[in-house]
């Protein structure tokens, strides 16, 4: 009877520890379980969005970087954001002179709007420290703060200009092929951003543009009618000529005289006379005879065209004609639709011998390669 209520007890006493102990687990993990959904843990995210544009994607070539990611947590005072390159990239010479860090206003990292922040080798305030040990950058913030969900930007190497000019940059790895921007650091996001390196980004483009050249005229005759003694008189036509050209070193207008082909001037075969052609004002000589130049310059973008003394004449002045060629006009690089005009004046006497008078006046335009 004894050991019977002896072996009842130890039974009992092993039931009642076995749910004890189960009743303490149970407990144990609910705790765990409240502490693991406390809402003052930290859960990481991966960054959105995130690029890395390169200057330069040649092997071996210093290459500036703008890195740009959405962080969805944001970055608190006293975090850090680490970029770390991967072996192959050397960032010996970079330091915080040579980095840009800014964030945006949106999470839009084509179109935000970045304000840049203060950047010292240490950070203190609302100053940011950027360190560089190895392959990793090290970002991190005195006071300031990033709002979650913005784009952030950073630039390294000789684009950074906000706080120092940047006078180095990252050297490419030497080899081809692809290679990682790994993104971490106490701000709990994450992310990792891949870049192609080449053996050669160049591409020689080559392509070939014709020359071109259009001289066009708005007429081949002029008149100037019956002469009145002492008057000065004007040819009734002006002479345009329109000019188009895409040489270099744009063109010239030249133009040349008949006269008797001895002397320029309006001749008369009959009367064996020639008008003298020579620079003169009309109105102080009793004869005379020659040209005046205007001009437009083209359409915009087109190089200004010059009239060439003496042909610059105006009022009742003239430039005379010779028998070379003479410049009237020039450009010094391409032109569209410039314009040279030429208007002709005379003066006759009473001693000028009656008679027909005709001259004949030989434009050249030539563009000039």
């Amino acid at each position: 009877m004894v050991s019977k209520k002896i072996n009842l007890n130890i039974t009992m006493r092993g039931e009642s520890i076995f749910r004890s102990s189960t009743a303490l687990s149970i407990l144990i993990a609910s705790a765990a379980s409240l502490f693991l959904l406390s809402p003052t843990s930290t859960i990481a995210a991966s960054v959105t969005s995130a690029r890395d544009v390169l200057s330069r994607s040649q092997i071996s070539l210093d290459s500036n970087h703008e890195i740009k990611f959405v962080t969805p947590q944001g970055v608190q005072a006293g975090e850090t954001i680490i970029l770390t390159f991967e072996s192959g990239f050397v960032l010996t010479s970079v330091d915080h002179t040579d980095v840009d860090f800014a964030d945006g206003d949106s999470n839009n990292c084509t179109s935000a709007g970045f304000t840049e922040n203060t950047i010292a080798a240490s950070p203190s305030g609302a100053t940011w420290g950027v360190g560089v040990s190895g392959q990793a950058l090290t970002l991190t913030s005195g006071t300031d703060t990033v709002t979650a969900d913005r784009c952030v930007r950073f630039e390294i190497g000789t684009n950074a200009l906000t706080d120092a000019t940047g006078d180095q940059a990252i050297n490419n790895p030497g080899s081809g092929g692809d290679y990682t921007v790994i993104i971490t650091g106490s701000f709990n996001d994450t992310g990792t951003i891949a870049t192609n390196i080449v053996t050669d980004d160049s591409i020689d483009v080559t392509a070939t543009v014709a020359t071109s050249i259009s001289c066009t005229v708005n007429d081949t005759a002029t008149d100037f009618g019956t002469f009145t003694v002492a008057t000065i008189d004007t040819a009734d036509d002006t002479i345009t000529w329109t000019v188009s050209t895409n040489a270099s070193n744009g063109y010239a207008l030249t133009v040349r005289d008949v006269g008797d082909a001895a002397d320029p001037g309006l001749y008369s075969s009959g009367a064996s006379y020639v008008i003298d052609s020579a620079d003169a004002d009309l109105s102080g000589v009793s004869i005379g005879y020659g040209l005046q130049g205007t001009k437009t310059d083209g359409d915009a973008g087109s190089a200004a065209t010059s009239i060439t003394a003496p042909y610059t004449a105006t009022s009742n002045s003239v430039g005379g004609l010779l028998l070379a060629a003479t410049s009237l006009a020039t450009a010094t690089g391409p032109v569209a639709n410039a314009t040279v005009t030429s208007t002709l004046k005379a003066k006759v006497s009473g001693l000028v011998p009656a008679g027909a008078y005709i001259d004949t006046l030989t434009y050249i335009c030539t563009g000039i390669y």
